[in-house]
């Protein structure tokens, strides 16, 4: 029988890991293997990923936002123009979540007002009235898939309308979203000629008419006009919030169903009381967050961490659903309620100057989302002849890659709406 890896690192002399994250425990239960790892009395350690490369994880919740305010976790790798490689150092991927200030300040300047609070409570009847449409679309129907039919659809019209892109932009950029996930994992030389593709795309759509009235694009395309901002980085700030807007809300609302129908009286609590439900959102982002890592950070100089060393270079990220099941800071981490008092507390939007800009939209749609299923719904279940919940591949991203669902609609269903 193989010696453990990491005993072998331990008796070498090196405080490392390995991170089977493509492992079905890691994907199932990425917490708990985290928590193994690094747990609360040596909650910084390095771990060796499937591809070879070092990283440290921070799993304490106060050292995690230490990190990603410290300045001297940078987002560029101190010894390379870009951190990416094998095609991803295309330009559309050089977005403001990769830069450090000044560049990111004032990249993120641009689009911040497109989703502060009040801009994005404007947004609330557009979002209700998708969900309604989706919801009347299967209502009758005895099973779906939530992920394909509801969660994906509804964030991928929420987010192309804001950006101000066609209707057809919803079914280019789910499968764009998905060749980028083959990209990843399969064949990295796939990012450039994806990067080409959806730059013409955007350029066309530019050419073709003016952007919406109001729209980001309008934004966009009138500072580039006036000098302010060029063709790339109007492509790859595009390409940035269709990306971060699609793919985590619609695990957000997909991960947190689940978590709901897995734990039936918070279910029944929201279904009754939907005044519940903006705690609830906040609560589901603390149990499951749509991203259980942050993206990386890399030590532009020696820095001392809870007893180790992080070297000039080190990448290190910081395990933002360890992080958010940190006992100290919330009792019983690992049981799901909608009503706990400090939910709010969590850091699944990050912190510091990358704190995410989508935070207030995300929880916009998640808390319509979740409501108009509990009003419709209230005895949803996880259909269980489909074998236990499938979730994607991934470091950074947490999502299910379907849930089926079996629906148990109340008689009078469609006269409520």
């Amino acid at each position: 029988m193989d010696e453990d890896p990491t005993v072998v690192h331990a008796r070498a002399g090196i405080n490392l890991a390995e991170l089977a994250i493509f492992d079905a425990e890691y994907r199932e239960n990425p917490h708990a293997v985290l928590r193994r790892i690094a747990p609360p009395e040596h909650p910084v350690r390095q771990v060796r990923l499937p591809s070879g490369a070092l990283a440290w994880v921070v799993t304490d919740g106060a050292l995690a936002r230490q990190i990603l305010a410290d300045r001297r976790f940078s987002k560029k790798h101190p010894n390379k123009t870009d951190a990416l490689d094998d095609g991803g150092s295309h330009f559309l991927f050089g977005h403001m979540l990769s830069l450090d200030p000044p560049e990111h300040t004032r990249l993120r300047g641009f689009v911040s007002a497109f989703f502060l609070p009040r801009q994005v409570e404007q947004y609330r009847r557009s979002i209700q009235m998708a969900c309604d449409e989706l919801i009347t679309s299967f209502e009758e129907q005895h099973s779906i898939d939530l992920v394909s039919e509801f969660a994906k659809p509804l964030a991928l019209r929420t987010i192309c309308s804001i950006t101000g892109l066609p209707k057809e932009a919803e079914r280019l950029v789910q499968q764009w979203s998905e060749r980028l996930v083959k990209a990843d994992f399969e064949d990295p030389s796939l990012f450039p000629q994806i990067a080409d593709e959806m730059c013409r795309y955007f350029g066309e759509v530019l050419e073709q008419a003016p952007p919406p009235s109001g729209s980001v694009l309008a934004r966009l395309a009138a500072a580039v006009s006036a000098g302010q901002l060029n063709r790339q980085e109007l492509f790859s700030m595009t390409f940035l919030l269709l990306n971060a807007g699609y793919e985590t809300t619609a695990n957000l609302v997909s991960s947190g169903l689940l978590s709901l129908l897995r734990n039936r009286p918070q279910w029944a609590a929201i279904c009754s009381d939907p005044s519940l439900t903006v705690n609830c959102v906040e609560e589901l982002l603390r149990f499951e967050s749509p991203l259980q890592m942050t993206t990386p950070r890399f030590a532009s100089a020696d820095v001392a961490l809870a007893g180790q060393t992080i070297r000039e270079g080190d990448m290190v990220f910081a395990a933002l659903c360890a992080v958010n099941r940190d006992a100290a800071q919330f009792p019983q981490p690992d049981e799901l309620n909608v009503a706990r008092e400090n939910a709010g507390q969590h850091i699944s939007f990050g912190h510091g100057v990358h704190y995410c800009i989508g935070a207030h939209l995300a929880r916009l749609e998640a808390g319509i989302a979740i409501s108009a299923l509990a009003r419709s719904f209230p005895n949803l279940q996880y259909n269980e002849s489909q074998g236990a919940p499938s979730w994607d591949r991934g470091f950074v991203m947490r999502g299910l890659t379907a849930l089926p669902l079996v629906l148990r609609t109340r008689p009078d269903a469609a006269s409520r709406r």
